[in-house]
């Protein structure tokens, strides 16, 4: 097949504020990598899928890596999150979810409790078109604006809250909704200081929720 690929304030006062940032991630093209972290989330259901579509093979690569690939030309290391017994095959550094069950939110509460750099580029495993995703702006946006998050704003008015830049001080935030019982990503943004970022193209954010997504006819 060719291919076709620290703690936030209130929502009412959150926009209010300056928002302090490490000034070092400010730094352009690849001095952006040493300050920012990459993950990808794993090990999700995939029931429309009908098997695991991080494994899944997508011109002789399994889908995750794909998505690893492109989130490294950006980022100092690449973290697989979720079953490390599952896809520690894949050769990539492996977390295990902390909120099994929960969705993709538990997913990326996870990496940003594990991660050192103060900006996560996260993605989900079943989006192997993202290469062609304007991911350098995602991260020159956060870092100018020090928003706790930016997600892409695709042609139709959607977020793309799966391939996002989020920074490491919200997890305490995200965390807290988790555990009250929000699964639903854009809800628990709500007392975060957040930033959409308009893009030109919905494509490279698609997701492959079942195998007849991969085929471009």
């Amino acid at each position: 097949m060719a291919s076709r690929f620290g703690s936030e304030l209130p929502a009412a006062r959150a926009r209010e504020v300056e928002v302090h940032y490490d000034a070092r991630v400010e730094l352009p093209g690849a001095e952006l990598s040493p300050c920012v972290e990459g993950f990808v989330l794993v090990g999700g259901r995939s029931s429309r899928f009908g098997s695991d579509k991080a494994l899944h093979e997508v011109d002789g690569r399994p889908m995750a890596l794909h998505v690893a690939d492109a989130l490294r030309a950006h980022v100092s290391a690449v973290t697989l999150v979720g079953e490390p017994q599952s896809y520690r095959g894949l050769g990539l550094p492996v977390i295990p979810d902390a909120f099994p069950g929960a969705g993709p939110l538990g997913g990326i509460v996870s990496a940003l409790q594990h991660a050192a750099s103060p900006l996560c580029l996260i993605a989900a495993c079943d989006m192997p078109l993202i290469a062609a995703a304007p991911l350098a702006p995602l991260l020159a946006e956060a870092a100018r604006t020090g928003a706790g998050a930016v997600l892409p704003r695709t042609p139709d008015g959607r977020l793309q809250p799966l391939c996002a830049v989020y920074a490491r001080r919200t997890r305490g935030s995200l965390a807290d909704s988790l555990l009250r019982g929000e699964r639903k990503i854009l809800a628990a943004l709500a007392n975060i200081r957040w930033r959409p970022l308009p893009v030109d193209d919905a494509i490279p954010f698609s997701n492959m929720n079942r195998v007849s997504d991969l085929d471009p006819r």
